[in-house]
């Protein structure tokens, strides 16, 4: 049985998601674009991905569908400013799990450079 995703959001993303086999929709942060095929892709998807600029623009909706309908589930992926790098809490969450720090060790993490 093959999983149908269907991602929802941005180029970038998008173009890896369609390399994947995902279904893509590239389509700007619009509530009037993304709510229609959010509900179109939850019809026939078993999992949608939705960028975080999009998850934020339908907002309040969102929360409401997914209470009433939780299947199949929505995915929110976090969005990343590429020149800033990964957030420093994402960072330190990743060196402790990996071992690399102690948890709750007051070392300053290092700032990943591009």
């Amino acid at each position: 049985m093959t999983l149908r995703v269907t991602y929802i959001g941005e180029d970038v993303s998008a173009s890896g998601f369609a390399l994947a086999g995902a279904r893509v929709h590239r389509v700007p942060a619009d509530p009037d674009r993304v709510r229609p095929l959010l509900e179109a892709a939850r019809g026939d998807s078993d999992l949608v991905i939705l960028n975080e600029a999009h998850a934020l623009c339908v907002g309040d909706a969102l929360h409401a569908l997914l209470l009433r309908e939780p299947v199949p589930p929505v995915l929110v992926l976090p969005a990343m400013d590429v020149r800033a790098g990964p957030p420093r809490e994402v960072v330190r969450r990743a060196r402790s799990v990996l071992g690399l720090t102690q948890p709750g060790s007051s070392e300053r993490t290092e700032e990943i450079s591009q």
